[in-house]
């Protein structure tokens, strides 16, 4: 019995026991050119739900009005779908036979799912970080361009991992950080780029890393 590359032989075990994704592949539509679709549905998804939590205002704490009640959950709900869309893709990715002639879709599709899965996921963990004492003027206010800079930041870094470029994704980070360095010295702005950079870089690297095991 012939073992999917996803399951190579790692151990003795494999020798006896069958390969776990074996009940998955034989439940998938035959067909190199078919089995690939789920890979995308789940990237779509993932692009779907991202463009949905930028379209539902996010409650902020500063502003005179405020969103509708429902809003809330629902953005909630939305943000909280991101990293389960994408964990289903990645799964996916790797159980799945892949087609040569889709794998260029999903690297658009990926490239996307980091574009506008990154805002909102971003937004959401900022969110948690207390401000500190005695701060007049919102970290939000000083980082001027934060979504637009992240959408670049998250697009560059994921083709750039895509490609296996580590010094892309060094010169990204730099210079990002050398054109913010001066806006550093605000009191909490440190913390708020550090902690927006991390969860955009990894956000990025996930769904680059979907991509990755798409092609593989």
């Amino acid at each position: 019995m012939s073992r999917p590359t996803c399951c190579a032989p790692r151990t003795a075990r494999w020798a006896r026991d069958p390969c776990p994704c074996a009940a998955l592949r034989a439940a998938l539509p035959a067909g190199s050119s078919r089995v690939s679709v789920p890979v995308l549905l789940a990237l779509t998804a993932t692009v779907v739900v991202g463009l949905l939590s930028w379209v539902v205002p996010l409650p902020d704490p500063g502003a005179t009005t405020s969103p509708p009640p429902r809003a809330r959950p629902v953005r909630v709900a939305l943000v909280g779908a991101l990293p389960l869309a994408l964990g289903v893709a990645a799964v996916l990715a790797e159980v799945v036979e892949h087609s040569d002639d889709l794998a260029p879709l999903g690297t658009v599709l990926a490239v996307a799912a980091a574009v506008v899965g990154g805002g909102p996921a971003t937004s959401a963990v900022l969110r948690l970080v207390p401000a500190p004492t005695g701060q007049t003027t919102p970290a939000a206010s000083v980082l001027r361009g934060g979504a637009t800079i992240g959408v670049l930041e998250r697009a560059a870094i994921c083709v750039a991992a895509m490609l296996g470029s580590a010094e892309g994704i060094a010169v990204v980070l730099a210079v990002k950080s050398l054109g913010r360095y001066p806006e550093l010295r605000e009191p909490g702005t440190s913390e708020r780029f550090i902690i927006g950079t991390f969860t955009s870089v990894l956000w990025a690297l996930a769904c680059a890393g979907v991509a990755v095991l798409a092609r593989s």
